[in-house]
């Protein structure tokens, strides 16, 4: 079983940086993905949100570094205001809210399949799963296309490595062009989606 987050963000941010001055640090502290879907920054190409995970009616954690997210904007515009209790410290009543994406826990709730997409294994993760529309096409896409490209830079090295060594590359190259040819059918439908809002 995959789980979600390739890696678990950790906050490690001074408590000194606030909504305006945190996205550089917070990119870094979130592995450059985003903290609820994973999706890779690098492959969505598109520009990251901080997001409030306890919402801004809380004014005392508005500027909070442990309150912040960084995520995809369709994550952060599907959760917006969303909390189920009058506490910031409430996040979660029965299976109905929104766990910390840095909670070692987040990542026990779904599970990533072979096909890309996230798969809630809670009646909590069903919650999470509809509420920030992880069921989106886009999140299967870019899952895919990142980890085509890892599978091309891996094949570029043994080709660049076999170059070096004289010795002959082409059936390499061959799987090379293959993997491009993939990885650019995602990125169309990748823009397809985008384009549609989906």
């Amino acid at each position: 079983m995959k789980k979600i987050q390739k890696q678990t963000p950790k906050r490690k941010g001074s408590p000194k940086l606030n909504y305006n001055n945190a996205r550089k640090q917070l990119a870094e502290d979130f592995n450059n993905r985003c903290g609820y879907c994973d999706d890779s920054a690098q492959i969505a190409c598109c520009s990251f949100h901080i997001d409030h995970f306890a919402p801004r009616k809380f004014e005392h954690l508005v500027n909070d570094y442990n309150n912040f997210v960084y995520s995809c904007p369709y994550c952060n515009m599907s959760k917006k205001d969303k909390w189920v209790s009058d506490s910031a410290d409430i996040s979660v009543i029965g299976d109905v809210g929104f766990v910390d994406p840095c909670d070692d826990s987040y990542n026990e709730l779904f599970e990533r399949l072979d096909n890309g997409k996230i798969k809630p294994l809670t009646k909590l993760a069903e919650y999470i799963y509809l509420e920030l529309k992880l069921y989106l096409k886009r999140h299967e896409v870019l899952y895919l296309m990142e980890e085509i490209n890892t599978k091309c830079d891996l094949v570029e090295l043994k080709i660049r490595e076999l170059q070096s060594g004289g010795k002959n590359t082409e059936k390499l190259e061959k799987i090379h062009y293959e993997l491009l040819k993939y990885f650019k059918d995602y990125f169309s439908i990748y823009q397809q989606e985008w384009n549609s809002g989906q």
